[in-house]
């Protein structure tokens, strides 16, 4: 199943009545499900620190002659829902995590809670070096539930992230993209997902610490695609096999690729998942899927 398919396109007549700003990620809603004559939808999106408003692809307006800069972002979210939901904000500069701060205290994720219908507006700061090309920021729903057991009506909505993509500068180096990869050309092309066979798109639903799964990427389109993907544990941004911290694909046209990755050591059970930046590095305002991102399946792992 294709996520772009589950990725369902927001409303437009919705637009906040009026809601005076949000970036309306079009990209994102939630269906009227026939329990409420109202149509749903969640609208989120950032303001600069003089208030206005920051679009989905946009290039940020910074002073390149400074080695670290301090920026200053608002949040503003604003849902019609029919259930209190909670969020997980991450951020990442040049696909790699980085702390900010919320109310002068320093966060990795940033977690809050918000009601069925609701407005929430927060200010946060964070930290560029110079030379840095993008922000990301991805908003995870429901970050800490999971179903009692694996039901793929409950765990294919748990896939869905909500992103926000900024240019700083121009990426004038060359990717090295992942070269000892498995290439399939049979469907079906799900953006990114983990399985534990390399060509079979299947929900992992938990998965013991330590095991080899197969982390696969697919492109339906009919231009390549290529992707910067992560790994996150509970939240947290975690190695590749080799010590990477992001890997880079190039995935040609109704192709996959496919790599075995190890599920990494815990503690005590956690969540697992894959995230994938298509276009790395060259975010543009007018073009919708150098502004997205896509999640894995999110999965168990579990401590032996």
């Amino acid at each position: 199943m294709k996520k772009k398919h589950i990725l369902i396109t927001a409303s437009i007549a919705l637009c906040i009545i009026a809601s005076i700003f949000i970036f309306i990620n079009r990209n994102i809603s939630y269906t009227n499900t026939n329990r409420t004559s109202h149509d749903t939808y969640v609208s989120y999106g950032f303001l600069d620190a003089d208030g206005n408003i920051l679009s989905n692809g946009s290039q940020l307006d910074l002073q390149s002659n400074k080695n670290i800069e301090a920026i200053h972002h608002t949040l503003d979210l604003d849902q019609f829902i029919e259930e209190d939901r909670e969020y997980l904000l991450i951020a990442f500069v040049d696909f790699k995590q980085v702390t900010f701060k919320v109310d002068g205290k320093s966060y990795s994720s940033y977690k809050f809670n918000t009601s069925k219908r609701d407005h929430v507006q927060f200010d946060l700061q964070l930290d560029l070096p110079g030379n840095s090309k993008e922000l990301d920021y991805i908003l995870i729903r429901k970050p800490y539930y999971m179903p009692k057991e694996k039901n793929v009506d409950s765990l294919l909505p748990l896939q869905t992230i909500f992103p926000i993509r900024f240019k700083i500068a121009d990426f004038d180096s060359k990717i090295k993209y992942e070269k000892s990869v498995k290439i399939f050309t049979e469907g079906p092309y799900d953006n990114v997902y983990i399985s534990d066979n390399e060509n079979q798109f299947d929900l992992l639903y938990e998965v013991n610490e330590n095991n080899n799964i197969f982390l696969t990427l697919g492109n339906d389109s009919d231009e390549n695609i290529d992707y910067a993907v992560i790994l996150l544990n509970n939240w947290n941004q975690v190695s590749f096999n080799d010590g990477d911290l992001i890997k880079f694909f190039d995935v040609k046209s109704q192709e996959k690729q496919s790599i075995e990755i190890k599920v990494p050591e815990v503690d005590e059970n956690s969540y697992f998942q894959a995230i994938a930046f298509p276009m790395p590095y060259q975010v543009n305002v007018n073009n919708m899927m150098s502004t997205n991102a896509f999640g894995s399946s999110k999965c168990i792992i579990k401590n032996n």
